[in-house]
């Protein structure tokens, strides 16, 4: 069971989703299996691309959405929540790097 679903919204973000991805993995302090990262595209330029690339990389353990126009960043984010399954949704930006476990602690304090 998810316990916990991340929503990222991308707009020609390709060149930061990885680095994005590498420390929500390397710093992923709760079983695999709770964890749910969602990627909401917002019809970038290269979408097709990235998303070949993320599912090389990461297979079934990311779900990948095509927004097929750009409804802006909250309208993005609104697609991701709803495909989620978790009870509780961490919104990240594609920019963002995590430095140390934070999942866990996110988990207790909801």
């Amino acid at each position: 069971m998810k316990k916990l679903s991340i929503i990222i919204v991308t707009y020609n973000s390709e060149k930061d989703i990885y680095e994005c991805l590498d420390s929500i993995n390397s710093h992923c302090d709760i079983p695999i299996e709770e964890l749910e990262v969602i990627i909401v595209d917002n019809n970038s330029t290269y979408c097709d691309t990235m998303f070949d690339n993320l599912k090389e990389m990461y297979g079934d353990d990311i779900v990948l959405i095509k927004n097929t126009h750009n409804g802006g960043y909250g309208q993005g984010n609104n697609v991701g929540i709803k495909k989620a399954s978790a009870p509780i949704i961490l919104i990240m930006n594609p920019d963002v790097r995590l430095f140390e476990p934070i999942f866990k602690t996110a988990i207790e304090a909801f």
